[in-house]
């Protein structure tokens, strides 16, 4: 994604995370339903590996092929060359959420750009 980017521009991120699957794996319970989407019911077992309904329709692009942590997804980030990374973990909603920028700036304008208002065209 870095390639790509303008040399002002950034990239919003948002993932599972395994922090928080992981502590509820601990329980015991891999198919227990933790919260129901749009598409159905997605267990502990869906956010490690992919939702399971969708890859069983053929959509294999539902598959990870990484997890993440909010500490090594900031490491991801600044080792493939973004300069700068903010995130942080939702533990109840079981998610990431992360905003790198290709040039150097202030935590206070990554800030702002986090709170852009975005809107459907």
């Amino acid at each position: 994604m870095r390639r790509v980017l303008r040399q002002d521009g950034f990239v919003i991120l948002t993932c599972p995370d395994l922090q928080a699957i992981g502590e509820r794996l601990s329980a015991g319970d891999l198919d227990t339903a933790l919260y129901t989407s749009r598409s159905g019911p997605v267990s502990r077992l869906d956010m490690l590996y992919g939702f399971r309904p969708s890859m069983k329709q053929g959509n294999l692009s539902m598959a990870h092929h990484t997890d993440f942590t909010l500490k090594s997804l900031a490491e991801a980030c600044t080792r493939t060359g973004f300069a700068k990374f903010l995130g942080l973990r939702r533990p109840r909603r079981y998610d990431l959420w992360g905003l790198a920028t290709k040039a150097r700036i202030p935590d206070e304008a990554i800030r702002e750009l986090g709170k852009i208002d975005l809107r459907p065209i």
